[in-house]
C-alpha cells in the first residue's frame, strides 16, 4: 500500500480522486531549500584541507565558514556521503589542535549565513513567522549529543537545538523543527538574514540551558553539546543540509551543478582571463564576470602570469548608471605588444 504524505488534498468530481498538491508541510513545492551548496558539490578553492583559526574568513567548501577560538580544526570537501540519497560529497571537519577544557569565551563552529533576501519567506520578526525545518546528514567518530543554533545578525535572537548521533562512523539523518520567531530584528536585505550554526565545542558564554527555545541572546548551541574539540582523533562530516519552510523534513532537494555554481558565485568567484595588446601603451580594464552580480561590492585580487603587464588593480565595478558596484573589474597598464593572462578572485562573503 502506498502512502502519500501531503498537507492539503482537493477532491475533484469524476470517477476517482485526483490529488492537487498545493504545498508540502506548509512549504513550497520547489526551490524549498534556503541553504546554498547543501550537497557540498561546489568547492571553488579546491579539495585540500583548510586550517581554521581565529583570524580570516576561513571558507573552503563554498558557503560554509569555519570559526575557531581555542583549538583548531580543518575543513574540506571529501567524497563521502550516505548511500541511497543521491549525495556524493560531504564537508569534513577534522580536529587538528585539541581544546580539552573550553574557556567561557571559546567557540568552534561551522556556519552557513542565509542572505536576508533569501530568508524573506520565513517572515521572521512578525506575527506571520513560519515554522521551519532544518535537516541534514551527519557522521562522526563519536556517538553522543551534539548541538547547534539558528540566530540573527544582531546576535540578540537565538534558538539552540540538540541532535544525537547514535552510532559512530555511520551516516544518520537528523531533523530539527523550529517555530517561527515573531519578535526580534531579522534582516531582509543583502546582509545576513539568519545564521545556521553547527557547534563543535563552545564555552559557557555561547551555550544555553534552554533547548528548543527562542531567547534574546547570542546562542551557538546548548550546554548539552559534546566537545568535539577534545581530541585530534575526532571528526564530523555534514551533507544534504536543508532549511525549508514547514514542519516536514522533505527529501533533500538536489540541484544541478550549474544552478548551484551560479548561486555560489554571488558570494565568491574566481577565473582566468587571456590578454593581448597590439595597440598603444595605456591603461585597460575588463569586467571579468559582468554576467554575475555579487551580493555586495566584492573584494578583488588578481595576479598576472606574464611579463610587461604593469600594475594590476581589482575592485567592484560601476556600470554605466554609476550605481552598481557589484560586478568585478580588473584594470592594468600595459605596453605595446604585450600578451598573457591573469587569474582573479572576488569575494562578497559574509
Amino acid at each position: 500500500m502506498s502512502i502519500l504524505n501531503v498537507d492539503n488534498l482537493k477532491t475533484l468530481s469524476g470517477n476517482g480522486i485526483d490529488a492537487e498538491i498545493v504545498s508540502i508541510g506548509g512549504g513550497q513545492l520547489s526551490n524549498r531549500n534556503m541553504i546554498i551548496n547543501g550537497a557540498m558539490t561546489v568547492s571553488q578553492r579546491g579539495t585540500s584541507a583548510l586550517s581554521v583559526s581565529n583570524s580570516g574568513q576561513n571558507y573552503q567548501v563554498d558557503m560554509y565558514r569555519g570559526r575557531a577560538q581555542g583549538g583548531q580544526f580543518s575543513i574540506q570537501q571529501v567524497t563521502d556521503a550516505p548511500s541511497g540519497t543521491g549525495l556524493y560529497n560531504s564537508l569534513k571537519v577534522q580536529v587538528t589542535s585539541a581544546d580539552t577544557s573550553l574557556a567561557n569565551s571559546a567557540y568552534h563552529e561551522l556556519i552557513q549565513y542565509i542572505e536576508g533576501n533569501n530568508f524573506l519567506p520565513t517572515e521572521y520578526g512578525g506575527s506571520g513567522a513560519k515554522t521551519c525545518t532544518l535537516s541534514f546528514y551527519v557522521k562522526s567518530a563519536v556517538a553522543s549529543t551534539f548541538t547547534g543554533a539558528i540566530g540573527n545578525v544582531g546576535n540578540n535572537r537565538g534558538f539552540g537545538f540538540n541532535y544525537t548521533i547514535n552510532s559512530a562512523n555511520t551516516w544518520e539523518r537528523k531533523t530539527i523543527t523550529i517555530p517561527g520567531d515573531t519578535t526580534g530584528s531579522w534582516n531582509k536585505s543583502n546582509s545576513v538574514g539568519a545564521k545556521i550554526i553547527f557547534a563543535l565545542g563552545i564555552g559557557a558564554n555561547f551555550a544555553t540551558a534552554n533547548v528548543n527555545t527562542w531567547e534574546t541572546r547570542e546562542t551557538m548551541g546548548t550546554d548539552d553539546g559534546y566537545n568535539l574539540m577534545a581530541s585530534t582523533a575526532n571528526y564530523i562530516n555534514f551533507t544534504g543540509i536543508q532549511f525549508e519552510i514547514g514542519d516536514t523534513a522533505t527529501t533533500f532537494e538536489h540541484r544541478s551543478i550549474g544552478d548551484e555554481f551560479i548561486r555560489c558565485q554571488r558570494y565568491f568567484a574566481k577565473g582566468r582571463t587571456e590578454l593581448c595588446f597590439n595597440g598603444v601603451s595605456g591603461r585597460y580594464g575588463w569586467r571579468t564576470l559582468g554576467q554575475y552580480n555579487m551580493r555586495a561590492t566584492p573584494t578583488v585580487s588578481a595576479t598576472f602570469h606574464s611579463s610587461g603587464m604593469g600594475s594590476i588593480h581589482g575592485y567592484g565595478a560601476r556600470r554605466e548608471s554609476g550605481s552598481d558596484t557589484t560586478q568585478i573589474l580588473v584594470q592594468t597598464s600595459a605596453g605595446y605588444g604585450a600578451d598573457g593572462y591573469f587569474v582573479y578572485e572576488a569575494t562578497s562573503e559574509f
